[in-house]
């Protein structure tokens, strides 16, 4: 049955390892020039300095210019891990019922759940497998990149090896799915798209900062807005103005504040120093750097969680379907 499987997925498998090899020889080909334009600048030295002019210069030339492509490198592995569901997983049951071999296959002596069970966890192998692949190319490339600014940010956070396997797994569980509901493979592939996209978004966007409790990051209003005046490293989210007493001051009341007209002890001096002297300062909530394992082990769980489910919904529909 395992060989049968293979025979069956395996020209879809070839397809996928040919893409991605090419794939990972462009990123590791141009690793080289990354790390050799890091290696240029002097970076390394910039790692984790905060409130220095030249770093921050080098580092926002670097990452505009050298790693420019980098949105679109991050998007390509995001799109292959769904894509891994879409191709693989959505077609499994799908086109037993478009072909009637159903009737054929679930008549042998094998039972439907054994069918199932063996062909999922062969092809689910070979996606964890193809899936860490690609992150670990990925990250191999980024190597300075996250140097410079960590891993939390979402393109970089996403494309890990242990991340990249865990959504390629499961995407296509919910390919599988999809496909045992639905009964029909380009209907499967649009409902695997749709999910795969939409859990995706919520956990990068709405879900994945309410991890852990978030450490509150104060500094003063002469720092605000000086170069790499936080770690570039940490995951940031918009913070405020706050007075010496820590509440929140809105931005009409600075803007009136920095106003001479209606304030008159503002005439000329800078906007910092009117803020310090009224004792504004800046605060942000921030996950810091060294929470980045942690963040990854919880992601990891709850979206292995959701590929169990998912198989267990295609086991439970397999095994009620009798027409």
């Amino acid at each position: 049955m395992i060989w049968l499987s293979w025979r069956l997925h395996r020209s879809a498998v070839f397809a996928f390892v040919a893409i991605f090899g090419v794939m990972a020889a462009l990123y590791l080909v141009d690793s080289f020039r990354l790390q050799h334009a890091f290696d240029v600048a002097n970076l390394r030295e910039c790692i984790g300095v905060l409130n220095n002019a030249s770093c921050h210069t080098r580092v926002a030339l670097f990452i505009e210019y050298d790693a420019g492509w980098r949105i679109v490198t991050a998007l390509l592995v995001i799109a292959a891990a769904g894509a891994l569901g879409v191709f693989l997983g959505a077609p499994m049951v799908g086109t037993e019922f478009e072909r009637g071999t159903w009737q054929w296959i679930w008549t042998q002596p094998i039972s439907r759940t054994r069918w199932l069970a063996v062909n999922y966890l062969v092809v689910a192998a070979m996606v964890a497998a193809l899936g860490a692949m690609l992150g670990a190319v990925f990250s191999w490339w980024a190597r300075p990149l996250t140097a410079l600014q960590g891993r939390f940010d979402v393109l970089m956070f996403d494309n890990t090896p242990l991340m990249c396997a865990v959504y390629s797994l499961f995407g296509f569980s919910v390919g599988v799915a999809a496909s045992a509901l639905l009964r029909r493979t380009l209907a499967a592939m649009g409902a695997t798209i749709a999910v795969f996209l939409a859990t995706r978004f919520a956990f990068d966007f709405l879900l994945r900062r309410h991890y852990m409790a978030p450490v509150r990051v104060e500094w003063t209003a002469d720092e605000h807005g000086r170069p790499l005046s936080v770690d570039r490293r940490n995951w940031s989210f918009t913070g405020s103005w706050a007075d010496s007493s820590g509440k929140d001051v809105d931005d009409v009341t600075i803007s009136r504040m920095l106003d001479p007209q209606t304030n008159p002890a503002a005439a000329g001096h800078e906007w910092h120093e009117v803020l310090r002297q009224n004792g504004i300062h800046y605060y942000d909530w921030t996950q810091p750097y060294q929470r980045f394992g942690t963040f990854q082990l919880i992601e990891a769980g709850i979206f292995l969680g959701l590929t169990v489910a998912c198989a267990a919904l295609a086991f439970w529909r397999i095994r009620r379907r009798t027409a």
